[in-house]
């Protein structure tokens, strides 16, 4: 259904102006690599999981695996949406910006690119739900729920399309994913009760709140380099923007951290194993 909606965006991009068909694709291929390495991942391992669960008959440990997948897919993608939004223009230009590569054509993907990643949670939560479906034996649902949306999808880009051109083209998806995720958490309420969703709700307000303070840190951040920025080569200005990143990234999770949030801590366990693993083999 994604490939289907991303065939359509380009059909409707054919009739704008020049450019625009260029920056979704780039625009998506960005928001995909990020969406791809973590959410992807997560629904993967999720489903193996929840499969063997399901087997098992354990529905308690099956809802909170589930649960605790949700909560970890909003903690990893709420602040990479907030750093998208608040970082659009400077991340787009220093990957992309060449002659070929104009200003117009930087502005233009990087609109696309902040549209694209208000919608990458929910991305990350229907594929999360949908490979839920698909451990309880159940294939029918996903896909009527991935029919309606591609309709959805349509009916919202004739709409945007008219008053934001490309850019509503991006938000248009970003709908859709919202509205596949509503209604798939709405059909997973009917098969299972009792899915925590006042955690998980927390979970994501806190997340907000914590990726709204990081994305003003981080804009804060950017507005005393940008002058050195501008006035470097595009190495240094790479070094210096995953700087910016890096340290926004652990200002957030210290917040969540403070937030004491239980999946923080699950995370922090494996970034130490992580880094403790590097660290082993660096010595080597």
């Amino acid at each position: 259904m994604q490939q289907l909606n991303t065939l359509i965006d380009r059909m409707l991009a054919s009739g704008l102006p020049e450019g625009s068909i260029a920056a979704l694709n780039f625009a998506n291929k960005l928001n995909g690599f990020v969406y791809g390495l973590f959410s992807m991942s997560i629904s993967v391992v999720i489903y193996s999981l929840l499969s063997r669960l399901t087997a098992e008959d354990n529905m308690v440990e099956f809802k909170e695996k589930l649960m605790k997948a949700l909560n970890v897919i909003t903690l990893i993608i709420l602040p990479v949406t907030a750093g998208a939004v608040v970082l659009g223009h400077p991340i787009v230009s220093v990957l992309f910006d060449r002659r070929e590569f104009t200003g117009r054509a930087t502005s233009m993907t990087a609109s696309a690119l902040i549209f694209y990643s208000l919608g990458m949670v929910f991305y990350g939560y229907r594929d999360v739900h949908n490979r839920t479906f698909y451990s309880l034996q159940d294939t029918k649902t996903p896909m009527i729920n991935g029919i309606m949306t591609v309709g959805f999808n349509i009916v919202m880009n004739l709409v945007l399309v008219r008053y934001m051109q490309h850019s509503g083209l991006a938000l248009a998806t970003s709908l859709s994913a919202a509205v596949t995720t509503i209604l798939l958490i709405l059909n997973l309420k009917k098969k299972i009760s009792g899915l925590g969703g006042k955690k998980i709700l927390g979970v994501f307000i806190e997340s907000v709140a914590s990726s709204v303070i990081m994305g003003f840190a981080v804009l804060w951040l950017y507005g005393i380099s940008s002058a050195y920025i501008a006035a470097t080569g595009k190495l240094v200005s790479i070094v210096i923007l995953g700087l910016i990143i890096g340290l926004g990234a652990i200002f957030y999770f210290a917040l969540i951290y403070a937030f004491r949030v239980e999946e923080a801590y699950w995370i922090l366990e494996i970034a130490k194993k992580l880094v403790a693993k590097f660290a082993y083999w660096h010595e080597f």
